[in-house]
């Protein structure tokens, strides 16, 4: 009977301490679902908290003009009402994204243009359509490089850039080409040919526009300019525009060059858009040789050339696939005319010629003809 008694106040003592054992329980289960909720949210607080952070420090590095930028490439972003076509689709302040690229809205109303701004210590640059840079830039008449993201690297090297130029296409061994440029993840400056674009053009100008490559006019039919009246010049690199707008490229072409490098002061100028010589010629098209063209190029190649090639031999790809891997195991880098000229502080202008951009050009004053 005794043993029955305990059992009893043990049962007795055990219900006595339950609601605090039950109340323990339900303050452990409390506490470990704020923890969990904390776990959850707090990546979202810390990103708003940053996102003011960086809006606050990129505010204080722009001034509130339109117009900023000094001659000398300096000044901070000025800010100027939105455009319209571009419309704030994330948080403000911010950085904003549409088909053209990166913009910062500095709120619903403004955004950033033409200028610096530093954001968490690195530097960005606006240009005058309030666009985020990328790659080469020229500012200030230097060469500026900013990376794919968008931050500024002071230490890139323009010295050993070239830009490969493509003249009388397309053909049927472009596909091939752009290929090869695909797979080396190269761009390059193609000048094409009305009477070519009408039978490949479908096939080829797409894949260009899509590789980030440059797409340049060469006239309609190869035609020496000097033989024609200026009206009928402007009227050749007209009609190959066009055909280049009916294959998908809008703005049509950015860049021309004559027909064997011929024209004339008033031909160049009503044509109306930056004229592209070249440094470096090829034996290609007459030999039709890959490995004497690879050749004929390495021997001329210092860094910053234009390199003319006519693409309408057969060991056209072959060669030059070549020639990419030879010269980037040297150090080189392939870009796009406007960006060789951009690495080395020229924006093309409309009506200018230029010739290339080598330690040799520079120093025998003919980079352009003015």
């Amino acid at each position: 009977m005794a043993a029955g008694r305990d059992r009893k106040n043990n049962r007795k003592e055990a219900h006595r301490y339950l609601p605090y054992i039950r109340t323990a329980v339900v303050v452990l289960v409390i506490a470990g679902m704020i923890v969990l909720i904390w776990l959850i949210v707090s990546p979202f607080i810390e990103r708003r908290r940053e996102s003011r952070l960086n809006a606050a420090e990129a505010s204080s590095s722009a001034a509130l003009t339109s117009d900023p930028e000094k001659e000398d490439g300096s000044g901070s972003a000025g800010r100027e009402k939105i455009p319209d076509g571009m419309s704030v689709r994330y948080e403000t302040p911010g950085w904003q994204h549409d088909e053209n690229g990166w913009w910062y809205a500095c709120d619903d109303q403004t955004c950033y243009v033409n200028g610096w701004i530093t954001i968490k210590d690195r530097q960005y640059h606006i240009n005058g359509y309030g666009y985020m840079d990328t790659g080469w830039v020229a500012i200030g008449g230097k060469g500026r490089y900013f990376e794919k993201d968008g931050t500024y690297n002071e230490n890139a090297d323009s010295s050993k850039l070239l830009a490969l130029t493509f003249d009388d296409g397309p053909c049927k061994y472009t596909p091939d080409l752009l290929n090869v440029l695909q797979q080396h993840n190269v761009t390059a400056t193609f000048f094409m040919l009305g009477t070519q674009l009408e039978q490949y053009g479908a096939q080829t100008v797409p894949k260009m526009a899509e590789l980030g490559c440059q797409l340049g006019n060469h006239s309609y039919d190869h035609k020496t300019m000097t033989k024609l009246t200026t009206a009928e010049c402007v009227e050749e690199f007209q009609k190959t525009d066009q055909l280049i707008k009916s294959y998908g490229a809008t703005e049509g072409s950015s860049v021309v060059r004559f027909p064997y490098g011929s024209f004339t002061t008033e031909q160049k100028q009503q044509v109306g858009k930056p004229n592209i010589y070249w440094d470096v010629d090829t034996s290609v098209y007459s030999t039709g040789d890959a490995a004497a063209f690879v050749s004929n190029v390495e021997k001329n190649i210092t860094g910053g050339n234009i390199i003319l090639i006519n693409e309408g031999k057969e060991a056209v790809p072959e060669a030059v696939n070549q020639l990419i891997s030879d010269l980037t195991g040297q150090g080189y880098q392939f870009v796009t005319v406007e960006e060789l000229a951009a690495a080395h502080g020229y924006r093309l202008e409309d009506g200018v010629t230029y010739y290339g951009f080598s330690e040799e050009d520079v120093s025998a004053g003919r980079v352009t003809d003015q």
